[in-house]
């Protein structure tokens, strides 16, 4: 079954909302609408991303990663995850309360609302895969074996 997690808005989403927001206030109340339509713009790409921004557990070991419609999906593989943690310390400013470390060292900061669950979640899939992984690689020395066994004959 997939898990949906939705994202936590914080401080520092709403400060960042506020910037292009203003400029689009005092442009319309200026009449200036060769710069009002950029800032209407901006303004609507940052409403959509954090409403519509969704960190989805596939069942197919998959995390995806949502940012809304003006932006590609992300994939990743839970295998490729190397390290969890919870970011506590400026979380209400920078937006990441969980940090991922994939196997290629790059980070990456999630803002997830229900976070403690989310990481469960993410390690009772992360132990299941591996799991799956190994009884594969298992059944596949076995079936090699019996292939040596039966062509030996």
């Amino acid at each position: 079954m997939n898990r949906i997690y939705h994202l936590k808005v914080n401080f520092g989403h709403l400060l960042a909302l506020t910037g292009p927001t203003v400029l689009l206030l005092a442009a319309l109340w200026w009449q200036q609408p060769l710069v009002a339509l950029p800032a209407l713009m901006l303004t609507l790409v940052w409403i959509e991303r954090l409403i519509h921004t969704t960190y989805t557990l596939t069942t197919k070991q998959t995390l995806v990663i949502d940012r809304g419609r003006f932006s590609r999906q992300r994939t990743i593989a839970l295998s490729a995850i190397r390290q969890t943690q919870k970011d506590e310390r400026l979380a209400w400013l920078k937006g990441g309360n969980i940090r991922l470390t994939l196997t290629d060292g790059q980070q990456i900061g999630l803002a997830v609302d229900h976070a403690d669950d989310f990481l469960l979640q993410l390690e009772k899939r992360q132990k299941l895969s591996a799991t799956t992984e190994e009884e594969s690689e298992a059944s596949m020395v076995r079936d090699k074996g019996s292939e040596s066994l039966s062509g030996e004959e």
